[in-house]
């Protein structure tokens, strides 16, 4: 009986998958559960099927989650929304889900193995991955107002800019909106092959952390953004990873950006020394004529 639904933001907008750490394998397979319990993906694209060995559904409902957790698996049991797995958008890697991925049924049946290894595949890459730690500093990208030293050094006083950076196969896009700040579009990005996004590189004082991931919104709710590791690559040919953020809930709807939201990318692009050719994009870009 199909009864288990995942939501979006485990499948192509998941904190945990846009975090380099993803569940691969588990969006959009279909999969085989012991107990007949099936989930299926929800939200179009995303849209994918999982059967996993669900016992038991004594759990809370998504509307009394503790601030900060958000539901990536739901249950729909006799009418009622019950939550199966849980995440934290704004942390490095947490997850916890209800059913059982560590019983043996789960890895030794080739059908329900995604269910089980993916997770814990996922959770060494998290480990293998770490870029900080309460003790160290860290390197972020940023590809918005962030390349703007003025409007960083807001947030995180004490950041130093290492230089320029390029993220590949990747396209820079406005799908969220800031209605109160910058009255338009703000910057996110999205997986695109072939293409590619300039950015500042900078050094961060663990002690900032915090203050860029509040700057970010991981913690309003709904969250705007999440936490996400990537590989950058800069003018000299260093391949490095590095923390960025990424728009939980992408929205094609979003309009395009204020002018004084682009002349701040503008100005940051230029004054990190970003290529000619990109900045010339940066300009050409449409904007809402909002100063």
């Amino acid at each position: 009986m199909e009864q288990n639904y995942w939501s979006s933001r485990i499948g192509r907008r998941g904190a945990l998958r846009g975090a380099g750490v993803g569940l691969a394998g588990l969006a959009g397979a279909a999969l085989v559960g012991c107990g007949g319990k099936k989930t299926d993906t929800a939200g179009g694209g995303d849209a994918g099927r999982l059967r996993v060995n669900s016992r038991h559904h004594q759990a809370v409902t998504r509307a009394r989650l503790a601030p900060g957790l958000v539901a990536s698996a739901l249950t729909s049991e006799g009418g009622m929304e019950v939550v199966e797995a849980i995440e934290a958008p704004h942390h490095p890697f947490a997850l916890g889900v209800q059913w059982h991925p560590e019983r043996s049924e789960m890895a030794a049946t080739p059908a329900l193995a995604p269910g089980s290894g993916a997770l814990f595949e996922a959770f060494l890459r998290a480990c293998a991955t770490s870029i900080a730690t309460p003790e160290t500093a860290f390197l972020y990208f940023g590809y918005g107002s962030s390349m703007d030293a003025d409007r960083m050094r807001q947030t995180a006083p004490h950041a130093r800019l290492i230089g320029p950076a390029r993220l590949a196969d990747h396209v820079l896009a406005f799908s969220i909106e800031s209605k109160n700040t910058w009255h338009g579009g703000v910057a996110n990005i999205l997986p695109s092959t072939g293409d590619e996004v300039w950015g500042a590189l900078w050094l961060v004082p663990a002690e900032e952390s915090h203050a860029l991931d509040e700057h970010e919104g991981l913690f309003r709710e709904p969250p705007a953004y999440r936490r996400i590791v990537v590989d950058v690559t800069t003018p000299t040919g260093d391949r490095v990873r590095c923390r960025s953020y990424q728009v939980v809930s992408p929205d094609p709807r979003t309009p395009p950006p204020s002018r004084a939201f682009k002349d701040t990318l503008i100005r940051g692009a230029r004054t990190v020394g970003l290529p000619s050719a990109y900045v010339t994009q940066l300009a050409a870009l449409p904007d809402n004529g909002h100063a």
